[in-house]
């Protein structure tokens, strides 16, 4: 138990069992329990180039909190998928503060675009010059 308890076993019904994979054909596929936490992308950050130039863009990632005994299960780069959720995620970064009521605390985007498994047929636009 942590100095400042263990706050979201507080709230179990937050807990969720996830599908983690590397691999693209999921052939490392393992199982972990964690919280997931949508931010709705509920930031703006400041961005510096290698140039000195400086821009601001929306923060769009989540957060997942996943229990430290599940620490060699999950990576930064990893792939996730939710129980009765059809998006795919993947972990961006791993926040510095482990210890923060006993989970280990990860940045986490929604992939969008072509799904990695390479099974969904893109329709093509043919240009239209008037």
């Amino acid at each position: 138990m942590r100095v400042y308890g263990n706050s979201l076993f507080a709230f179990p019904e937050l807990k969720e069992r996830l599908k983690v994979w590397t691999k693209e054909d999921r052939s490392d596929e393992r199982s972990i329990v964690a919280v997931y936490m949508t931010t709705e992308g509920g930031g703006v950050k400041r961005r510096k180039y290698t140039s000195g130039n400086t821009s601001l863009d929306i923060v769009d990632s989540d957060d997942l909190y996943v229990d430290h005994r599940y620490n060699n299960l999950i990576n930064v780069g990893d792939y996730f998928q939710r129980k009765n959720d059809p998006f795919i995620y993947r972990v961006i970064n791993r926040k510095p503060y482990d210890i923060a009521a006993g989970y280990l605390w990860f940045d986490v985007e929604r992939v969008t675009g072509a799904t990695p498994d390479k099974n969904e047929v893109l329709p093509v636009k043919e240009g239209y010059f008037a």
